[in-house]
């Protein structure tokens, strides 16, 4: 299992991955966050917050002090921004889009809503 840096723009459902990059910190201690291949999200201090990207709520500039959960859009962007932000061993790439896709009933309610 590998991992990199969780930096990217936001991919929440209000930003869509627009505005700055944000390398994401942990609530609990401020320590960086980072991504497993397995698309679990850690922190590199404490270890208190893990959860997978598909299931994180971001709180953004754009979210007015709210968390937002993470769009379907956002997370392809995300994919596409990988190789040029985090300089990704060989394979991460890969693997991560692997387990996205095994979830992406996560996304289901996203899709439904916006084609009505």
């Amino acid at each position: 299992m590998t991992t990199i840096n969780f930096k990217c723009r936001c991919p929440c459902e209000k930003c869509r991955n627009e505005g700055p990059i944000i390398q994401w910190k942990c609530s609990y201690c401020n320590s960086n966050q980072l991504l497993e291949d397995t698309g679990k999200i850690i922190c590199s201090g404490c270890g208190k917050k893990e959860y997978y990207i598909w299931n994180a709520r971001f709180k953004c500039n754009n979210s007015n002090g709210t968390y937002n959960k993470i769009s379907s859009e956002g997370i392809l962007v995300f994919i596409n921004q990988i190789e040029s932000l985090n300089a990704p061993p060989i394979g991460f790439i890969k693997k991560i889009t692997k387990q996205i896709f095994i979830n992406q009933e996560a996304y289901e309610d996203e899709y439904y809503l916006s084609v009505k």
